[in-house]
Protein backbone atom coordinates (compact mmCIF):
# COMPACT_ATOMS: atom_id res chain seq x y z
CA UNK A 1 0.00 0.00 0.00
CA UNK A 2 2.49 2.42 0.89
CA UNK A 3 4.22 1.49 -2.45
CA UNK A 4 1.11 2.39 -4.62
CA UNK A 5 0.12 5.83 -2.74
CA UNK A 6 4.09 6.96 -3.53
CA UNK A 7 3.66 5.57 -6.97
CA UNK A 8 0.57 7.78 -7.42
CA UNK A 9 1.97 10.52 -5.72
CA UNK A 10 5.26 10.88 -8.22
CA UNK A 11 2.71 9.79 -11.27
CA UNK A 12 0.91 13.09 -10.11
CA UNK A 13 3.85 15.43 -9.83
CA UNK A 14 5.06 14.41 -13.40
CA UNK A 15 1.41 15.25 -14.42
CA UNK A 16 1.68 18.59 -12.83
CA UNK A 17 5.92 19.24 -14.29
CA UNK A 18 3.69 18.01 -17.85
CA UNK A 19 1.16 20.90 -17.71
CA UNK A 20 3.52 23.19 -16.65
CA UNK A 21 5.58 22.70 -19.62
CA UNK A 22 2.73 22.76 -22.11
CA UNK A 23 1.73 26.06 -20.39
CA UNK A 24 5.31 27.88 -20.41
CA UNK A 25 4.70 26.77 -24.37
CA UNK A 26 1.71 28.62 -24.53
CA UNK A 27 2.82 31.63 -23.01
CA UNK A 28 5.86 32.45 -24.99
CA UNK A 29 9.39 34.37 -24.28
CA UNK A 30 8.20 37.49 -22.49
CA UNK A 31 9.33 37.20 -18.94
CA UNK A 32 6.95 40.44 -17.71
CA UNK A 33 3.44 38.72 -19.04
CA UNK A 34 4.81 35.09 -17.69
CA UNK A 35 2.72 33.97 -14.92
CA UNK A 36 3.52 32.19 -11.38
CA UNK A 37 1.87 28.70 -11.15
CA UNK A 38 0.82 27.45 -7.64
CA UNK A 39 -0.05 23.46 -7.70
CA UNK A 40 -2.73 22.60 -4.86
CA UNK A 41 -1.21 19.37 -2.95
CA UNK A 42 -5.10 17.78 -3.21
CA UNK A 43 -5.02 15.14 -5.42
CA UNK A 44 -8.85 15.54 -6.65
CA UNK A 45 -8.94 19.02 -7.18
CA UNK A 46 -5.64 20.21 -9.37
CA UNK A 47 -5.90 23.53 -10.31
CA UNK A 48 -4.11 26.06 -12.08
CA UNK A 49 -4.27 30.07 -10.79
CA UNK A 50 -3.34 32.53 -13.30
CA UNK A 51 -2.36 35.92 -12.06
CA UNK A 52 -1.83 38.89 -14.68
CA UNK A 53 1.42 40.12 -15.58
CA UNK A 54 3.74 39.10 -12.63
CA UNK A 55 7.61 38.17 -12.33
CA UNK A 56 8.27 34.65 -13.43
CA UNK A 57 10.22 32.33 -10.28
CA UNK A 58 12.69 29.94 -11.23
CA UNK A 59 11.07 27.06 -8.34
CA UNK A 60 7.64 27.06 -9.57
CA UNK A 61 8.34 22.92 -10.45
CA UNK A 62 9.69 22.64 -7.20
CA UNK A 63 5.89 23.49 -5.68
CA UNK A 64 5.17 20.24 -3.51
CA UNK A 65 8.49 20.52 -2.06
CA UNK A 66 7.45 24.07 -1.51
CA UNK A 67 4.45 23.24 0.27
CA UNK A 68 5.70 21.28 3.32
CA UNK A 69 8.85 24.12 3.40
CA UNK A 70 6.08 26.69 3.77
CA UNK A 71 3.56 24.21 6.03
CA UNK A 72 7.21 24.06 8.59
CA UNK A 73 7.33 28.32 8.25
CA UNK A 74 3.83 28.70 9.62
CA UNK A 75 4.42 26.23 12.62
CA UNK A 76 7.69 28.21 12.97
CA UNK A 77 5.60 31.57 12.63
CA UNK A 78 3.08 29.79 15.35
CA UNK A 79 5.37 28.96 18.18
CA UNK A 80 7.44 32.11 17.78
CA UNK A 81 3.83 33.87 18.01
CA UNK A 82 3.81 31.73 21.00
CA UNK A 83 6.83 32.47 22.58
CA UNK A 84 6.55 36.02 22.31
CA UNK A 85 3.21 35.88 23.94
CA UNK A 86 4.06 34.26 26.65
CA UNK A 87 6.85 36.67 27.03
CA UNK A 88 4.35 39.42 26.96
CA UNK A 89 2.39 38.38 29.65
CA UNK A 90 5.75 37.18 31.97
CA UNK A 91 6.10 41.42 31.30
CA UNK A 92 2.37 42.11 32.08
CA UNK A 93 2.85 40.06 35.32
CA UNK A 94 6.24 41.05 36.13
CA UNK A 95 4.79 45.09 35.78
CA UNK A 96 1.05 43.68 38.11
CA UNK A 97 3.97 42.53 40.80
CA UNK A 98 5.56 45.49 40.39
CA UNK A 99 3.03 47.74 41.02
CA UNK A 100 2.05 45.88 44.28
CA UNK A 101 5.20 45.94 45.81
CA UNK A 102 5.18 49.41 45.17
CA UNK A 103 2.12 49.78 46.60
CA UNK A 104 2.82 47.58 49.57
CA UNK A 105 6.26 49.98 49.64
CA UNK A 106 4.12 53.24 49.73
CA UNK A 107 1.61 51.92 52.49
CA UNK A 108 4.61 50.50 54.59
CA UNK A 109 6.29 54.28 54.07
CA UNK A 110 3.00 55.71 54.93
CA UNK A 111 2.86 53.41 58.84
CA UNK A 112 6.21 54.55 59.46
CA UNK A 113 5.19 58.25 58.71
CA UNK A 114 2.09 57.61 60.58
CA UNK A 115 3.96 56.19 63.69
CA UNK A 116 6.63 58.60 63.80
CA UNK A 117 4.17 61.59 64.55
CA UNK A 118 2.40 59.28 66.93
CA UNK A 119 5.60 58.73 68.39
CA UNK A 120 6.53 62.91 68.42
CA UNK A 121 3.07 63.67 69.69
CA UNK A 122 4.05 61.37 73.06
CA UNK A 123 6.85 63.15 72.81
CA UNK A 124 5.18 66.56 72.86
CA UNK A 125 2.53 65.00 75.46
CA UNK A 126 5.27 63.67 77.95
CA UNK A 127 7.20 67.10 77.58
CA UNK A 128 4.04 69.37 78.32
CA UNK A 129 3.31 67.20 80.95
CA UNK A 130 6.32 67.44 82.70
CA UNK A 131 6.49 71.06 82.36
CA UNK A 132 3.06 71.42 83.91
CA UNK A 133 4.40 69.58 86.75
CA UNK A 134 7.36 71.38 87.31
CA UNK A 135 5.11 74.46 87.26
CA UNK A 136 2.75 73.16 89.92
CA UNK A 137 5.58 72.15 91.98
CA UNK A 138 6.92 75.68 91.81
CA UNK A 139 3.52 77.18 92.76
CA UNK A 140 3.19 75.23 95.25
CA UNK A 141 6.45 76.00 96.78
CA UNK A 142 6.15 79.91 96.52
CA UNK A 143 2.83 79.81 97.89
CA UNK A 144 4.05 77.72 100.48
CA UNK A 145 6.98 79.96 100.81
CA UNK A 146 4.80 83.61 100.49
CA UNK A 147 2.28 81.69 103.64
CA UNK A 148 5.24 81.28 105.63
CA UNK A 149 6.83 84.20 105.05
CA UNK A 150 3.14 86.67 105.32
CA UNK A 151 2.69 84.47 108.35
CA UNK A 152 5.88 85.05 110.30
CA UNK A 153 5.22 88.67 108.91
CA UNK A 154 1.94 89.14 110.77
CA UNK A 155 2.47 87.08 113.44
CA UNK A 156 3.99 90.05 115.57
CA UNK A 157 1.13 92.15 114.52
CA UNK A 158 -1.22 90.07 116.11
CA UNK A 159 -2.55 90.73 119.26
CA UNK A 160 -4.78 87.69 119.76
CA UNK A 161 -4.99 84.46 117.76
CA UNK A 162 -7.06 81.75 119.08
CA UNK A 163 -6.66 77.93 118.05
CA UNK A 164 -9.52 75.50 118.14
CA UNK A 165 -8.38 72.19 119.33
CA UNK A 166 -9.64 68.57 117.33
CA UNK A 167 -11.83 67.50 119.89
CA UNK A 168 -15.40 68.37 119.23
CA UNK A 169 -16.69 68.79 122.75
CA UNK A 170 -14.29 70.53 123.98
CA UNK A 171 -13.78 73.37 121.83
CA UNK A 172 -11.62 76.01 123.53
CA UNK A 173 -9.65 79.13 122.58
CA UNK A 174 -6.04 79.42 123.73
CA UNK A 175 -5.24 83.09 124.31
CA UNK A 176 -1.38 84.09 123.95
CA UNK A 177 0.24 87.01 125.20
CA UNK A 178 1.83 89.58 122.68
CA UNK A 179 5.34 89.10 121.36
CA UNK A 180 7.64 91.60 120.94
CA UNK A 181 8.97 91.68 117.07
CA UNK A 182 12.32 90.13 116.05
CA UNK A 183 14.33 91.67 112.83
CA UNK A 184 15.63 88.49 112.00
CA UNK A 185 12.49 86.94 111.74
CA UNK A 186 10.94 89.92 109.40
CA UNK A 187 14.59 89.08 107.02
CA UNK A 188 14.65 85.69 106.95
CA UNK A 189 13.53 84.61 103.94
CA UNK A 190 14.97 87.52 102.05
CA UNK A 191 18.28 86.41 103.29
CA UNK A 192 17.35 82.69 102.32
CA UNK A 193 17.23 84.23 98.83
CA UNK A 194 20.30 85.93 99.39
CA UNK A 195 22.35 83.09 100.03
CA UNK A 196 21.01 81.18 97.37
CA UNK A 197 21.90 83.93 94.67
CA UNK A 198 25.42 83.87 96.66
CA UNK A 199 26.01 80.43 96.34
CA UNK A 200 25.12 80.15 92.72
CA UNK A 201 27.35 83.08 91.67
CA UNK A 202 29.97 81.42 93.69
CA UNK A 203 30.03 77.96 91.83
CA UNK A 204 29.53 79.75 88.54
CA UNK A 205 32.81 81.98 89.25
CA UNK A 206 34.48 78.92 90.22
CA UNK A 207 33.42 77.23 86.78
CA UNK A 208 34.35 80.04 85.07
CA UNK A 209 38.01 80.25 86.32
CA UNK A 210 38.86 76.65 85.23
CA UNK A 211 37.89 77.09 81.76
CA UNK A 212 39.96 80.36 81.35
CA UNK A 213 43.20 78.22 83.68
CA UNK A 214 42.35 75.34 80.95
CA UNK A 215 42.81 77.82 77.59
CA UNK A 216 45.71 79.68 79.18
CA UNK A 217 47.20 76.32 79.37
CA UNK A 218 46.41 74.93 75.79
CA UNK A 219 47.86 78.42 74.70
CA UNK A 220 51.19 77.97 76.69
CA UNK A 221 51.52 74.71 75.29
CA UNK A 222 51.00 75.79 72.04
Amino acid sequence: MHQMHQFNFDFQILKKKYRVNQFSQLVGQNEEKNTIIYLRKSIKFDRLKHFPKPKTKPYTPLSPILFYFIKYQRINKELINQLEGRKERKKVRNKQIKKKNMKQQEMNQLIVKKQKQICKKQVKLTKKQKKNQIKQNTNKQTKRFKEIYFYKQQKNKQIKSFYPTKSVKFQRLVHFPKLKPRLDELFAPIKLLEKLIFTKQFSLMKKMKKKYELINCQQNKN
